[in-house]
């Protein structure tokens, strides 16, 4: 498993031959992307300052969704706080994994 802060560059992958850091991804708006790496890659574990930003940026999208959503808001909201509590254990259990390792 690799640790992944803002710097870190992706050796594998979409971007593995392209020498892009995981800040490149966030800000050319490939966020889709690193909740992929984070949910589907077992190598990937995110330092706490990149977890935090892309849960908030992924809560951010989520309210416009939800917003245009009317009368289905309220069903809508609990989904997108049960996949974000999700993606907090994922995250957790990454960096125990990760703590175990080293």
């Amino acid at each position: 498993m690799k640790y992944y802060n803002w710097d870190t560059v992706f050796d594998f992958g979409k971007y593995k031959s392209e020498n892009i850091t995981v800040k490149e991804v966030f800000k050319n708006g490939d966020i889709s992307y690193l909740l992929w790496c984070l949910t589907n890659s077992s190598n990937v574990c995110f330092s706490d300052e990149v977890f935090d930003t892309l849960k908030n940026n992924n809560v951010a999208s989520n309210d416009l969704i939800n917003a245009s959503l009317d009368d289905k808001v309220n069903s809508v909201l609990i989904v997108k706080k049960i996949e974000l509590l999700e993606l907090e254990i994922i995250h957790l259990k990454k960096k125990l994994r990760l703590k175990e390792i080293l």
